[in-house]
């Protein structure tokens, strides 16, 4: 974050919480609907903190990217399974020093449990085929959700990331599947805009 920070062409804003214990700020769909008028082509939306409040981030963003610490495969039965069941990516961070070795070991443990928690595909669904009705070999769905191996501190498996996630963008948009998110993230953001403009409205009326 310190080195984007420095780019003349990256945007940073921090949120307040306003009291939003983990998963979205209450004005954070907002801010990166403003972030893609004003022609940004890349916005990443960062948070904090565990639990079921952190899947609504999947319903506000084209790609629900989720940070891993490593030996963390006791999140598939805790607090996190819900959030693992609709990630897209999985990352599996510190990858260097101590923490290597266990490192190169996590990504397996969700490996060999992805194909339970959602056994009917990723992505979207099965593979989709072009105009021409034969079947593209250039956008596939995975039979599971990537899970790589990265070190922020080193740059181990950066490349790699950025390959799967314009791997994953050119599949979206061929499939659709982009289509049908950015549709339903429109209606959650509406209801959201309606939900908060009428808790504020009832606390005035209050007093």
């Amino acid at each position: 974050m310190s080195h984007l920070s420095y780019n003349p062409r990256a945007y940073i804003r921090p949120s307040p919480s306003s009291g939003t214990l983990g998963g979205l700020g209450s004005y954070t769909y907002d801010a990166a609907s403003l972030c893609e008028l004003a022609g940004y082509q890349l916005t990443i939306i960062e948070t904090v903190g565990v639990g079921q409040s952190e899947v609504e981030l999947a319903e506000c963003c084209g790609l629900f990217l989720l940070l891993l610490s490593p030996g963390g495969g006791d999140e598939l039965q805790g607090s996190k399974k819900g959030i693992v069941e609709v990630a897209d990516v999985l990352v599996v961070n510190k990858a260097d020093g101590e923490t290597e070795t266990l490192a190169r070991q996590t990504p397996n443990e969700y490996k060999k449990a992805m194909g339970l928690l959602r056994p009917r595909g990723w992505w979207g669904g099965k593979e989709q085929n072009g105009e021409d009705g034969k079947e593209s070999s250039t956008c596939k769905a995975p039979a599971a959700p990537p899970v790589l191996l990265v070190s922020a501190k080193t740059g181990l498996g950066i490349p790699e990331l950025w390959n799967t996630i314009a791997d994953y963008q050119q599949y979206a948009q061929f499939s659709g599947y982009l289509i049908e998110k950015d549709a339903y993230r429109i209606d959650i953001g509406c209801g959201n805009t309606y939900e908060s403009a009428s808790l504020k409205l009832q606390r005035k009326i209050r007093g």
